[in-house]
């Protein structure tokens, strides 16, 4: 689940945090990716710089633990000034 799974941003402004969470036992550890990067460790995605056009889109939060994983979809959407 995620806390926004749509991003509206203003380029060269930072986006709002976005959480992810799961409910699994044991509890879930977290990582983020774009496209095929990895961006962040952790339930929490965050930028602390202005994001740019090129930095829009799909970022996946990908929780697991050791019976599995789970992913969902966060959509930045880049707009201009």
């Amino acid at each position: 689940m995620l806390s926004s799974p749509v991003i509206d941003v203003v380029e060269n402004e930072i986006p709002d945090k976005v959480t992810c969470s799961a409910k699994s036992f044991p509890e879930a550890s977290y990582f983020w990716r774009y496209g095929n990067d990895n961006v962040s460790n952790g339930a929490v995605l965050f930028f602390n710089s202005a994001f740019t056009r090129e930095k829009g889109g799909e970022y996946e939060c990908v929780a697991y633990n050791k019976h599995g994983s789970v992913s969902a979809q966060a959509k930045f959407n880049v707009q201009c000034k």
